[in-house]
This record gives structure tokens, sequence and C-alpha cells, in this order.
């Protein structure tokens, strides 16, 4: 019996720590003049971000789009991160560089949101001469959905747990995280547009499974300090 409860706290402190390492995040469209593609975006990009190795933190795009579009400029406003340490994606399909000058150099639009939207310098990525076709679009990459994952160094010891709370905390306090995204080539069923987005709050998914992932850690904990006393 021992056995068996001692395999189940560590099911749940696993559990628990997993869900807790891990939280995806939907975007909100700042462009004007471009409903049909705002919609779109903010209801089929998506970005996940979760702990990587050796204190950084990953950040995965994907997008499931359908109007055809492509993620083709990815912006960071903040300064927590170090700076990207690796870009890895779905395949032949998806082509991104992090040489730090991408074009346009800051999201479009990002002046007209409040705080505005500044690119960090270095904090940015591009399809360079690939244009739209090595973006990140609703396809398949060897049968895998094509994305695109950029890593991040953390400094100062900050943890994931810090990039989340700058990703969901209060605007223009100084210590926030937004991301940007540019997409372009939505189709002609929408004028063959292109549109900004901003990072929104979790989705709801994952902040329940962010928030029950720290409560079951709490309970399991307690239980075992009970158990030791």
């Amino acid at each position: 019996m021992d056995f068996l409860k001692t395999a189940l706290l560590a099911t749940a402190l696993a559990a628990a720590s997993a869900s807790a390492q891990a939280a995806s995040y939907s975007f909100s469209c700042i462009s004007t003049g471009a409903a049909a593609a705002c919609a779109d975006g903010a209801a089929k990009l998506t970005m996940d971000v979760s702990a990587g190795t050796a204190g950084s933190v990953d950040f995965t795009f994907k997008n499931f789009s359908s109007f055809g579009s492509s993620i083709t400029e990815i912006y960071f406003d903040d300064g927590t991160l170090l700076g990207i340490s690796l870009l890895a994606d779905s395949g032949a399909g998806v082509v991104f560089s992090d040489i730090g000058s991408a074009a346009p150099g800051n999201l479009p639009g990002g002046s007209s949101v409040t705080p505005a939207f500044n690119v960090t310098a270095g904090f940015l990525v591009d399809t360079g001469n690939g244009g739209p076709n090595k973006g990140v679009e609703n396809k398949l990459d060897g049968g895998v959905q094509e994305f695109v994952t950029i890593n991040f160094r953390l400094i100062n010891g900050k943890s994931f747990n810090d990039t989340i709370a700058a990703l969901n905390g209060p605007l223009g306090d100084g210590n926030d995280l937004r991301v940007g995204l540019h997409v372009k080539s939505f189709g002609v069923s929408v004028g063959d547009t292109s549109a900004s987005f901003i990072s929104a709050v979790p989705e709801p998914t994952s902040l329940a499974m962010l928030v029950s992932g720290l409560g079951l850690l709490g309970i399991a904990v307690r239980r075992q300090k009970v158990r030791q006393g």
C-alpha cells in the first residue's frame, strides 16, 4: 500500500510539474480594414510556451488558417530574455532566419497599441528571401503540422514561471513580454491581404491546467508533509 501511495504521489507531482511548465496563447489582431483576416488569425494562430533545457524557454508557433495565410515575421517586445539561442522548424517547408534584420523591422501597426510595441534588438525572425512560401502555413511537412520554435536563453536567474508572468502581467510596468506576428497571403477570399497580431492572454484550458497543476502540486506536497509529520 505504501508503494502504491508513493507511486500515485510521484505521478501527481509529475503531472503537476508538466502542466505548470507549458502554456498556450492565442493572438489579437491590431490591423484595420482586414476583418476576415483578423478573425481567421485570432481563431487559428497559436503560440505554445514551454520550459526548455538549461535555463531556456521555447516559443512554438503554428497556423491553422482557413485562408492559406503564412506567418512570415515574429517579433518580441521584452527585456527579460538574453537572446535567440536556437531555431527549429517542421521541415523544408519552413525556413526562418535570426539575423535580426527582418523587414519590416518592427511589428506593422505596433505603434497603434498602448503601450506601443517596440521590438527588442535582435529579438525578431523572418523568412528572408523565402517569402510567404517558407513561413508557417496550415500545411504538413512530412506528416507534421508546420511550425517554428524559437528557443531563448534566460538571464539573471529568470525562470519559465517568470516568462509566463511577463506574458500574463500588466502592460507598461517594464517587466511585460509581448509577441507580435506579421501574417501574409490570406488568399483571394479576403483580398490577399496581410495582418498583424499581438499575443493575447492564455487559452482558458491552458490557464486552467496551470492553476490546477500548481494546485495539485501543492496538495501532493502537503500530503507528503503530513505523512512525514
